[in-house]
């Protein structure tokens, strides 16, 4: 999950703040002045990117080093997967507690295998819930026994509390991670939460909405456990983003959200009531084809005047023809699974720069009153049973309408029988110059029986003249690399390769499989 992720530099990222402050410190003693004060907000700071594990490493470093890790607001707690570590947690937390040192962001990861460690997580989170300096809090829960883990009532105790993260992890042999049905909710100052495979109830997830006027973003991700949504009287709320793979919401209302700028709804279930005119101010916009109907392109102009990006992901439904008309869109995105598709694309917005279109087929795509998006993104496009040059015709045709294109094909064919539909001379003379605005070709599937066949190569090469090609080598790489370098001495000047062991372009005459992993990754010069 891409929102709940956060990087995490090793103590070699941040070696030359280290040397930095030794030599403050040297300059300090020099002067006979304090060390310590001068330097522990700075110390702290670089600890906060750290575990507690690496932080706890830099007491080596100096007097100033050793003492002010002891004293970390910021704490990050590797997962806890023994009673041993979540004790030693405990004993910090603890100490904490009883010395008044103030946590300001922490960091925990916890899992469940007992009752003992139930009680364990508990009395940590319950520690580190009610610190009345607390501002970030973030947990990350794996319950690998049967039965529900219902967290702490005092989860959202916190009155300074800004930013809350819960993610649970199971399997369906696992148990849930369940929020209470009777929390204390004080944290009035929250601006962000996110919730990640939680299950919440309408009551309290609806009390929190009323609660905490003053959020500003709002992840439910594959949460269960509630079926109404209540977002409402929240003039802070700038993102919104709901994801579920299951759960049938009968209500979404989401109202009286002027600032809301990011709203993402992805949900197998259309909700009973949902007005767009909430969305007036909507910079990005993701919806499931439940939340689209014909009217909703209609109120693409007229009510979301401030739209930049739309992304529609078409499941159940597509329209033949789509129409989207915007004085202020710049990206779109269309996704059509379950071999849905659209056979004409008209879009009209002076300001478009990028489309993404992600489906097997190609529609007939015109852009209007002078729109040219500066790049298109073509993927998923299936060259499979049977191939004809309908298809190459129409990619090619496209290929005129922007000045740089990604395309990302799946090639499905069993035979060299496939292929006879190709007309390769055809091609030749309807399209005798190669575009050259291709910037990256990449093949899901390459192989036939296990080989490249030259048919492939010619056709997509008399189209187009790509500037990277990655493919899948696991099946083709000595036909592709048998194939290209066939062409090394006709229209290629030569043909590199990424190396994924130092990240270095190379000469594809000096590779071999034993090089690759999954994916070759090449760079044509023609």
């Amino acid at each position: 999950m891409d929102e709940m992720q956060r990087s995490e530099p090793r103590l070699e990222d941040v070696s030359d703040l280290i040397h930095g402050i030794q030599s403050l410190e040297m300059e300090e003693v020099k002067r006979s002045g304090p060390c310590l004060e001068d330097v522990v907000d700075l110390i702290h700071h670089i600890q906060s990117f750290l575990t507690l594990k690496e932080a706890a490493r830099t007491c080596v470093l100096s007097k100033s080093w050793k003492l002010a890790w002891y004293t970390i607001p910021t704490l990050r707690f590797d997962d806890s997967e023994d009673q041993e570590t979540m004790h030693l947690i405990g004993q910090t937390l603890s100490r904490y507690n009883e010395d008044n040192v103030p946590i300001k962001s922490i960091d925990l990861g916890i899992t469940i295998e007992d009752k003992e460690s139930t009680f364990l997580a508990n009395k940590c989170i319950r520690t580190v819930a009610t610190q009345r300096c607390l501002k970030e809090l973030s947990l990350s829960i794996h319950n690998s026994i049967r039965r529900k883990y219902i967290l702490t009532y005092e989860i959202f105790s916190g009155k300074n509390l800004h930013r809350l993260e819960i993610e649970s992890t199971y399997s369906k042999r696992e148990g849930s991670v369940w929020v209470t049905r009777n929390p204390v909710i004080n944290c009035v100052s929250l601006r962000v939460l996110k919730l990640y495979e939680v299950k919440i109830s309408d009551e309290v997830l609806n009390n929190l909405f009323c609660t905490c006027t003053l959020l500003e973003k709002v992840y439910l991700l594959h949460c269960t456990g509630f079926t109404e949504i209540k977002a409402k009287n929240l003039h802070c709320l700038q993102e919104f983003k709901l994801v579920a793979s299951s759960e049938k919401y009968k209500i979404l209302e989401v109202d009286d959200v002027p600032n809301l700028q990011n709203f993402k709804y992805l949900s197998l279930s259309i909700p009973r009531t949902f007005n767009i005119d909430s969305l007036s101010r909507v910079i990005e916009l993701s919806l499931y084809d439940v939340m689209i109907d014909a009217a909703f392109f209609d109120n693409i102009k007229s009510k979301l005047p401030f739209l930049e990006s739309l992304e529609l992901t078409f499941c159940n439904w597509s329209p033949e023809k789509l129409d989207i008309a915007s004085a202020s869109l710049k990206t779109l995105t269309l996704r059509l699974l379950k071999n849905r598709q659209i056979d004409d694309l008209q879009v009209s917005a002076p300001k478009f720069l990028h489309l993404f279109y992600i489906s097997p087929t190609i529609p007939n795509i015109s852009f209007q009153n002078h729109t040219t998006p500066g790049k298109i993104e073509l993927d998923r496009l299936e060259l499979g049973k049977p191939t004809d040059n309908h298809c190459l015709y129409k990619m090619r045709e496209l290929l005129n309408l922007s000045s740089e294109f990604d395309i990302g094909i799946k090639i499905r064919t069993s035979d060299d029988q496939d292929l006879l539909d190709m007309d390769i001379d055809d091609l030749k003379i309807q399209f005798p110059l190669p575009a050259t605005n291709v910037h990256k070709l990449s093949f899901d599937t390459f192989s036939v029986k296990g080989r490249v066949h030259p048919s492939y190569f010619d056709a997509l090469f008399t189209i187009c003249h790509p500037n990277y090609i990655t493919t899948n080598v696991c099946k083709s790489y000595s036909s592709l690399r048998s194939e290209l370098m066939k062409r090394e001495t006709l229209d290629l000047k030569h043909i590199e390769f990424k190396n994924p062991r130092n990240n270095r372009w190379e000469y594809l005459t000096d590779s071999s499989p034993s090089t690759f992993d999954r994916y070759l990754e090449l760079k044509l010069n023609w």
